[in-house]
């Protein structure tokens, strides 16, 4: 497992947000260089940010959360919700009934299949 960090900042002014994050590397003595990839939200400051960033080290990337957004509106296609609405339905009946749950742990222990998140969905 590749080793991380996280800093959590809250910032309107695009410099300032810049300067923080190469104050924070620099206290874990990490350099921009190793900087793989920065995880934000679609703030026009924080883009903005990151770009300057990626000009600067060239190597970092940014990611915002533009795929929960994509996945967001996908969701409200009709096909997508019908089929949805179907998984959760039958998620619910083998939740109600214990004798499905066990009847459906029968073949996913010999199949060595986990179905432990069906209970948590």
């Amino acid at each position: 497992m590749e080793p991380y960090i996280t800093v959590t900042a809250h910032f309107v002014v695009t410099g300032l947000l810049v300067s923080y994050i190469l104050d924070e590397l620099n206290n874990f003595s990490v350099p921009p260089s190793s900087v793989f990839a920065i995880v934000t939200d679609n703030g026009a400051n924080v883009v903005s940010a990151c770009k300057i960033l990626q000009a600067e080290h060239g190597c970092i990337t940014f990611v915002a959360h533009t795929l929960q957004l994509c996945i967001k509106d996908a969701i409200k296609s009709t096909e997508i919700a019908r089929a949805l609405g179907a998984a959760r339905h039958l998620v619910q009946h083998f939740r109600r009934s214990s004798k499905c749950m066990t009847a459906l742990r029968g073949p996913a222990q010999s199949a060595d299949t986990e179905i432990g998140n069906i209970e948590n969905i």
